[in-house]
């Protein structure tokens, strides 16, 4: 397998971009893809640090120096031509084309289309056109339909933290935390980064106000393009137990080792989440802004837009130790790591159905079901089709969890948890409810979620059983595995709004 990725870094693009594409080729050529970057030649890039990870760069010549994030430095056609031309220079066709540039739209990835099999973008700004079969968009919303109109009909939609894209050492952290739990709440222990370039010097500012405010031991992160490295090893002479760090690899332990954060949003939120380190958050670029202030309003972070409200924040924060118990414990739900796995699964489709199983659900997956809830394609085939509040689906959730009337079950594939089975008791039947993560649909598991689910019942609740399903006409997909599964139609009408009612009686020996 082939896969192509076009990605650029520089001072006013960040590290971001190339970083979170690295992740994904990294995990995909640990199932054997080769994986190629086509970057342009920007001032201050990291496209050493692509080669050093060992994938090829086929660099794109220098043009004007990006002013913003979206700045390609060459008109549009113009990049979209000299891609092009590279890819048609390789021996074989790619599998996939990956982009990850906020200056690329449906007009480039269309003049890209004929020379590849498959088109996959990175995105979180939701503000074009794409032309793609899958968008994957990591971040936090309250806009879980943002992308619709946006993106082809057919385009898969992978949206959220639960397709967060972390580092395998992030995965193997986030086990060891789950093993051994974090050290006592230490308030000196504060990590600081504000991204790989950092060009507003937001690290200098922050330790500034650390100094004013007492005594802390900081972990500081920086990237080795940073511009303002000298006023940041500066700053460290104040903090004679601290440590700064520069290009480090070693950022899932620094982060075990501290106990809040202060910095940036960007891809760094999901990983720190992932090891349950909460903080507070100053929004530094716009892109930033609408994940931040969703985190915000659910309780996830402290987000602040003005650095100068820094020091009456921290105090406050620390004194009451909302960072430690108000935020910190709820972290760790919202993305487990594994959602790289996931979509190394959608864009290898390596998945062997026998490495399916089933679990009882628990508090942990509350997130999960969150967000498979608020899938676009899940609501669209629902009865009630409004999209749920985290406040309304916690409530939701506690009440099904501590009913009796109620079993939920997550389907696993190995260590992942891939969707959700309920049934409901109600008029002397099983009511069933399914979903998939939209990463895995389309490969054939429905049919064995559902016979996953009848023995896993029967095996709690004792045979006979009726179980029911209703599902509406249009969902043609829901429909077909019911039939496959066995289930009989029962009635297709209901107050002129067409559905099928499905039934199906089920005992030991059946199965």
């Amino acid at each position: 397998m082939l896969i192509v990725f076009r990605a650029d870094s520089a001072t006013h693009i960040g590290t971001g971009h190339i970083m979170r594409c690295m992740t994904l080729a990294t995990a995909l050529r640990e199932q054997g893809a080769t994986c190629i970057f086509i970057c342009r030649n920007h001032p201050n890039n990291i496209i050493a640090l692509v080669q050093k990870k060992g994938f090829r760069v086929y660099e794109l010549p220098r043009g004007a120096e990006p002013t913003t994030a979206a700045d390609l430095g060459v008109p549009q056609q113009v990049d979209a031509a000299q891609t092009k031309q590279i890819i048609e220079s390789l021996e074989a066709t790619p599998d996939w084309l990956v982009v990850d540039h906020y200056g690329i739209d449906k007009a480039w990835e269309q003049q890209l289309r004929p020379v590849v099999k498959q088109i996959f973008v990175i995105d979180d700004l939701a503000n074009r056109f794409h032309d793609c079969d899958v968008l994957l968009d990591q971040n936090y919303t309250h806009r879980w339909d943002r992308y619709v109109g946006l993106v082809p009909p057919h385009c898969c939609q992978l949206l959220g933290p639960e397709y967060a894209l972390l580092r395998s050492e992030f995965i193997a952290a986030r086990e060891k935390l789950e093993r051994q739990g974090r050290p006592p709440f230490d308030p000196r222990k504060v990590l600081v980064f504000f991204g790989g370039i950092d060009p507003q010097n937001y690290t200098t500012r922050a330790l500034q106000i650390l100094r004013e405010i007492g005594d802390f031991a900081p972990e500081v992160v920086i990237g080795g393009a940073n511009p303002h490295r000298a006023e940041v090893e500066s700053q460290m002479q104040y903090f004679p137990e601290g440590q700064l760090h520069i290009q480090t690899d070693q950022m899932p332990d620094i982060m075990l080792r501290c106990s809040w954060y202060l910095g940036s949003g960007g891809s760094i939120t999901w990983e720190r989440m992932c090891l349950g380190l909460t903080g507070i958050v100053v929004v530094t670029s716009d892109n930033q802004i609408e994940f931040c202030e969703a985190l915000h309003a659910d309780g996830f972070d402290v987000v602040i837009f003005d650095i100068s409200r820094l020091e009456e924040l921290v105090k406050k924060n620390l004194n009451s130790s909302n960072l430690d118990t108000k935020l910190g414990l709820k972290n760790i739900l919202i993305t487990d790591g594994k959602g790289i796995k996931k979509v190394v699964l959608k864009m290898t489709r390596l998945i062997e159905q026998k490495q399916l199983w089933l679990r009882p659900a628990s508090q942990n997956d509350l997130i999960n079901l969150f967000y498979w809830a608020n899938d676009i394609n899940v609501r669209q085939n629902s009865w009630n089709q409004g999209f749920i509040t985290l406040n309304q689906h916690n409530k939701w959730f506690n009440n099904k969890l501590n009913s009796d009337k109620v079993k939920i079950y997550i389907l696993m594939y190995k260590d992942i948890p891939i969707g959700q089975i309920r049934y409901d008791f109600f008029n002397e039947k099983w009511l069933i409810d399914y979903s998939i993560t939209s990463a895995l649909r389309g490969f054939g598991i429905g049919s064995k979620l559902l016979e996953l689910g009848e023995k896993y019942l029967l095996k709690e609740r004792g045979s006979p059983l009726r179980i029911s399903a209703e599902v509406k006409e249009k969902n043609t997909v829901s429909v077909a595995c019911f039939q496959k599964s066995g289930y009989a139609i029962k009635q297709n009408v209901i107050e002129q709004s067409s559905y099928f009612s499905f039934e199906k009686i089920i005992t030991n020996t059946e199965k």
